[in-house]
């Protein structure tokens, strides 16, 4: 615990807090006083007047009280010196105590001699502070007493000037005395004699006429309208009886009326009396700075711009007007900065201000461009520097072809000439162009040499004189800077909060509609939007607190509750920031006002929700009221007053604060330095904000007072609840915010344009430190345009420009031919109807927008159709074999598997294929290994999906004992005991028929899975059948086996065969059935051989209309395909390897097969389609494309095939009542599913 001697220095530091601003008050007054001599000395050439001379606490009620003599501020002074004295020997008795207390700190010190080391320390520690601060002190009562000296001196130094400018003046009233005593006498004499000789004309001259014989209106009326109109906001309509009251105040009579048409153009004069102006002031100008920026209103684009006359002595800003635009973009920007100067000196040149209408003076001026940090933005900067080099270029050329001779001049255009008709394509090109273009074409190259030997002037000069004409620097607007930044900082508490899952984020506050989807759909699709849509934090609770206490829509809100309640709870009224309106810094100082009275607004939304009928706050104020209470929100407030008040508003400070050192932005380089290297300290030590000794001394970044103390200290009680989460979202946070102002402060870095330029350079680029004008003058056509809607833009802008830019001055300069001048061409361009072909202009242009976009719709549309019947018309990959052997053919072979094919393959899978089983952006597809490895994934993923899709086998556990038993153990018994098993099935069915099926226990269960049985016994096997056949060994219940076999797949077949599935029923294509034993045969798919099920016919011969066509059994295979009645068969030479030798017997007809020994046709599926084969020698070619797929699986040969004939449209239907009326076919549904249900049960033949 601190000791007694502690307790007195804690409390001897207090008193010296105390004083120290009583110090600063003396110093205060004694520069004041320092001023007040410099004035007196400084004026005392000029004879005061008796104003000057009287005492200024006087008012005007003592005039008749003797005025002081001259003497008094020489008392005054002589008082403040004493009492300065006096503080002198207070200091002096202060610094004598302090020497005491060290005196007795040293003594104390010896008797803690044997103290523990540490107190020892410590009060070292004490003592060199207090020698400190002794020190300090005897610097300031050095200081006072220099003072103290100076002050002496210059009160002597006063007090002689005093006496002598005492004897002037006393000399000067006494003439002014004599002066007043004859006014009387004079004013008399002259009053008769202007009655004498005015009698008769005084009553006219109190008569103002506004306008004259002629109906003109007289130029001294025009200036009252002007600026009252201008300057004073008068409406049009008022303005005449505006001028008349006033008139009729000093007893003047006026006589006439001013048509409001007539005042919009007595507005319109001064509007182009202020474009003169700005060509006026370019004679003295050294440099010329733009600035700009571009927003809409009512959906309209406009683009605002101001330029600053940089000359020897002075500063001068002009606003250019607003101007609507086609868009915002960089280049319809640069086009309206042209027209805009051009349209300047157009006007000059037409009142012979200037002697050539050249604005290329204008552009080879401008030094520098302010604006914000759009990316637009500084892609306008480049084309304003690339332009002006390209003018500056010209001018260049055309006074080095002036000292050319027209010989040489007369080469260079020939030279050119040449160059230009070669370019078109020689003579015959150029004689078939239109004069017009021709022209166009001339001009434009006589304009290239001139700039190609502009260039080379150029490149003759200097780097430092290239450097010099070429200047044109950049700077973005500081108020942006900050804006952003701040901006970075809190999406930095968005990333905090997500790299820390294990810490509880901010409350979600989703609107109402979210939040019932959040509520009533959770776990779906709509949930997940509403949730990654909704916001939550600090500025998201500061904007909807602006909402609720200040909307934007002053009738609506609880705007006067609060204020009314905060007046009743604090003494005064209290206006929460207008981030309803996006002010600048308005959510973080919203944040600074919530952190700081937390518990009475958490109190007013309860008094809020107590006073309303129902009993309820509304959505938005229950999500206020939830951010106010959440903890992690209040840690973001906190964080966010914090840097509000120790980075923007120290920041703000200097670009805005009338204490700012530097006006021009191109000096900030520095103080963005400082903004850095502070947030770098902050975040080494954030014990500088929350840190017990945390003062705005070391905090603030200019080391001034908190803007809000009282923020700072709530900021501060709040944080020291959570500290170590506080902690590490400050640091977070400027973290974020240091990247953004590096960002965003790229034009002050080392080996920059603005490193490199010179003092004088910087100079002449002199720049605002924030784009405000433009900013302001958005805001002000939007009042306006509220207050005035007809007004038009040209007269806004005239408006505007006549007050901004301070044209009356320059108006009554004018002499009255240009005065007359002004009238005439204002009348003809208000006659012409700009302002309409302007509205006419921008609608057309949007028509063509939109006509140009309906057609490139258009065009996407059947881009994307004719993409999508590309897609429709491949035929899919669907198997994994196929998708093997094409990817096993070499290039330059037949089969061969290129990539655009393989594109379309994808793109097939995307569009027909299983969801996501191909990424949708193509780029993401990669090259063609990338694209074989997604392709085969997709076919495997569509094979899946539609095998369940076809062939819907049930989940074991859903069925009963004899499901199971039929789909494991019947086919593993047929395999076992393979004899017992073509015994059992032959006893049911003809031994041909079953070996289209036979081949291994797929085969067996694709044969049981294919049939459905016209009765149905549904429970047959117990289940204790089941687990004597899964416990015994087949070595010794082979009996057991052989007997279940016979009873289940003879007697009770169909009690082997699943439960009926309507769904399987309707999946299954229908067929023209043939009744076989009780059964209905589903499955058809057969490789027809020589040695196969079906009969060739003639046995070893075959007649092709008439003709014997012969082939070797051993070594020809005949494939068979048939489409309902039409059937085809194409025998492939199997041992034969050269194409060319290899023969291709053709049946042009083949009826249905039949069985060997039978009379009975094998029954095929009707699919709805007939082969259009058109002649011999198409089939022909079509078996051909047959035979190059041959080597494929016998499904996938079946497959190619139909696929071949949808490509080239050669399947169709017939209508029922009409035979010849044939519909082409694009696809065979019960192809289709015939194919995926034999794909997934894995038949192969």
């Amino acid at each position: 615990m601190p000791n007694a001697a502690d307790s007195r220095i804690s409390v001897s530091f207090g008193k010296h807090k105390r004083t120290s601003k009583n110090d600063r008050a003396k110093r205060t007054a004694a520069a004041r006083l320092v001023r007040t001599t410099k004035y007196t000395t400084s004026h005392s050439n000029p004879a005061p007047s008796d104003e000057e001379l009287s005492d200024p606490d006087n008012d005007k009620e003592n005039d008749a009280v003797d005025r002081p003599t001259p003497s008094d501020p020489l008392e005054k002074q002589k008082k403040r010196a004493r009492t300065l004295k006096s503080e002198v020997d207070k200091f002096r008795k202060k610094a004598k105590y302090w020497q005491e207390k060290a005196q007795q700190s040293k003594e104390r010190e010896q008797r803690l001699g044997n103290a523990p080391i540490e107190r020892e320390n410590d009060l070292r520690e004490v003592i060199e502070k207090q020698y400190t601060e002794i020190q300090e002190k005897n610097g300031k009562i050095e200081g006072l007493e220099q003072e103290v000296e100076r002050q002496r001196i210059r009160e002597e130094d006063t007090k002689e000037s005093v006496q002598i400018r005492l004897k002037e003046y006393q000399r000067q009233i006494h003439a002014l005395k004599a002066k007043t005593s004859r006014i009387p006498g004079r004013l008399a004499t002259a009053a008769k004699h202007i009655a004498r000789t005015y009698n008769n004309k005084a009553d006219e001259e109190r008569t103002f006429f506004l306008k004259n014989s002629d109906g003109v209106i007289p130029d001294e009326a025009r200036d009252v309208f002007l600026d009252l109109v201008s300057m004073d906001a008068v409406p049009a309509n008022k303005v005449t009886r505006v001028f008349k009251r006033i008139a009729g105040v000093f007893g003047i009579e006026v006589e006439g009326d001013v048509s409001r048409r007539s005042v919009g153009r007595i507005t319109k004069e001064g509007g182009n009396a202020s474009k003169l102006q700005l060509i006026n002031s370019l004679k003295d100008a050294k440099g010329i700075t733009l600035s700009g920026d571009g927003t809409t209103h009512k959906n309209e684009t406009y683009e605002s711009k101001f330029a600053t006359i940089i000359t020897p002595d002075k500063k001068l800003q002009f606003f250019l007007g607003l101007k609507m635009a086609v868009n915002h973009t960089s280049e319809t920007q640069l086009a309206g900065w042209i027209e805009t100067t051009e349209e300047l000196f157009h006007l000059a040149y037409q009142s012979g201000l200037i002697l050539e209408d050249d604005a290329r003076v204008f552009w080879n001026l401008v030094t520098g461009f302010h604006s914000d940090h759009a990316a637009d933005q500084k892609k306008l900067f480049e084309l304003l520097k690339k332009w002006k080099e390209q003018l500056e270029r010209e001018v260049r050329g055309e006074r080095a072809i002036k000292q050319l001779t027209d010989n040489e001049y007369a080469c260079l255009i020939f030279q050119g000439s040449q160059v230009l008709v070669q370019k078109v394509g020689g003579p015959a090109a150029w004689d078939a162009l239109s004069t017009e273009e021709r022209i166009h074409r001339i001009d434009e190259m006589r304009k290239q040499v001139i700039r190609d030997i502009g260039e080379a002037e150029f490149e003759k000069l200097s780097e430092g004189e290239k450097a010099e004409v070429d200047l044109i620097l950049w700077a973005g607007c500081c108020m942006h800077k900050e804006m952003n930044a701040f901006k970075g900082g809190c999406i930095g508490l968005d990333e905090y909060w997500n790299k820390n899952p294990h810490l509880p984020p901010p409350i979600l506050l989703p609107n109402r509609d979210n939040a019932a989807a959040i509520k009533q759909a959770a776990g779906t699709e709509a949930a997940e939007r509403a949730t990654a849509r909704s916001e939550r934090g600090a500025i998201k609770v500061a904007s909807l607190a602006g909402a609720i206490f200040r909307h934007k829509d002053r009738k609506r809100g609880q705007q006067d509750t609060l204020r009314f309640y905060f007046d009743q709870k604090l003494g005064f009224n209290l206006a929460f920031p207008d981030t309803s309106n996006t002010r600048f810094q308005s959510h973080a100082e919203a944040c600074a006002l919530i952190i700081t009275h937390m518990d009475l607004f958490i109190e007013f939304l309860t008094y809020v929700q107590h006073n309303k009928g129902s009993g309820k706050l509304n959505h938005m104020e229950k999500n206020v009221l939830d951010g106010l209470n959440d903890p992690a929100t209040r840690q973001e407030f906190c964080v966010i007053t914090l840097y509000w008040l120790a980075i923007s508003v120290p920041y703000m400070r200097e670009i805005r604060g009338p204490q700012a050192k530097e006006d021009n932005v191109l000096k900030l380089g520095s103080l963005h330095q400082q903004v850095i290297d502070h947030i770098d300290v902050l975040i080494e030590e954030p014990e500088r904000l929350l840190g017990p000794d945390a003062s705005a001394t070391r905090g603030s970044l200019d080391g001034h007072c908190w803007e809000r103390p009282d923020a700072f200290y709530a900021a501060q009680k709040h944080a020291s609840q959570q500290l170590p989460q506080v902690r590490g979202l400050l640091v977070h946070f400027l973290k974020k915010a240091k990247e953004s102002w590096l960002r965003f402060m790229l034009e002050f870095e080392e080996g920059g344009a603005l490193s490199r330029a010179t003092p004088e350079q910087i100079e002449r680029a002199w720049m605002e430190k924030t784009n405000d004008l433009n900013e302001g003058a958005f805001g002000s056509y939007r009042q306006t345009s509220r207050m005035n809607p007809t007004m038009s833009l040209d007269q806004y802008n005239a408006r505007q420009m006549y007050k901004f830019n301070q044209t009356s001055a320059y108006l009554h300069t004018l002499s009255p031919e240009m005065r007359q001048w002004l009238r005439k061409i204002t009348r003809t361009q208000d006659e012409s109807g700009a302002n309409r072909q302007e509205r006419i202009h921008m609608a057309q242009h949007r028509q063509e927008v939109a006509d140009k976009r309906i057609t490139k719709d258009l065009e996407r549309r059947e881009k994307r159709q004719a993409a999508a019947k590309a897609v429709d018309a491949v035929t899919p990959i669907l198997a994994l074999t196929e998708l093997d052997y094409r990817v096993s053919r070499a290039q330059g072979t037949a089969g061969y598997f290129p990539v655009p094919e393989i594109t379309l393959q994808l793109k097939w899978h995307k569009q027909h294929g299983v969801k996501d089983a191909v990424p949708q952006t193509e780029s993401a597809w990669g090259k063609r290994e990338e694209k074989m490895r997604l392709l085969r994934s997709a076919i495997e993923k569509y094979a899946d999906a539609n095998a369940s899709q076809y062939l819907h086998i049930p989940h074991i556990a859903s069925h009963n004992w004899s499901y199971i038993f039929a789909t494991f153990s019947f086919p593993i018994c047929i395999h076992s005991f393979g004899y017992f098993s073509t015994l059992a099935r032959c006893l049911l069915f003809p031994p041909k028929l079953l070996k289209i099926c036979r081949s291994d226990l797929r085969g067996d269960y694709i044969f049981f899975t294919s049939l459905i049985s016209c009765s149905s016994l549904q429970s047959f096997a117990p289940p204790l059948v089941t687990t004597i056949f899964y416990s015994m060994s087949a070595a010794y219940s082979s009996t057991l086996i052989i007997i279940l076999t016979f009873l289940l797949g003879v007697i009770s077949f169909p009690v082997a065969l699943p439960p009926r599935d309507n769904q399987l029923e309707a999946r299954m294509p229908p067929v023209g059935s043939v009744i076989l034993g009780g059964l209905q045969l589903r499955l058809m798919c057969s490789r027809v051989t020589t040695e196969g099920d079906f009969e060739m016919i003639g046995g070893t011969h075959s007649k092709n209309h008439g003709r014997p066509i012969a082939y070797d059994e051993l070594q020809w295979e005949t494939w068979a395909l048939c489409i309902r009645t039409d059937c085809f068969t194409t025998a492939i030479d199997s041992k034969q390897t050269d194409p060319d030798k290899r023969s291709v017997p053709i049946f042009i007809h083949f009826e249905l097969p039949f069985r060997e020994g039978s009379t009975k046709r094998v029954p095929t599926h009707p699919l709805h389609a007939k082969i259009d084969w058109g002649t011999v020698e198409t089939k022909t070619e079509y078996f051909a494309k047959f035979e190059a797929v041959k080597f494929h699986s016998n499904l996938d040969f079946l497959q190619k095939c139909v696929a071949i004939l949808l490509r080239d449209h050669m399947l169709y239907t017939t209508d029922e009542k009409d035979k010849k009326k044939k519909t082409l076919l694009t696809t065979v549904p019960e192809w289709d599913r015939l194919y995926q249900i034999m794909l997934h049960v894995g038949a192969s033949g």
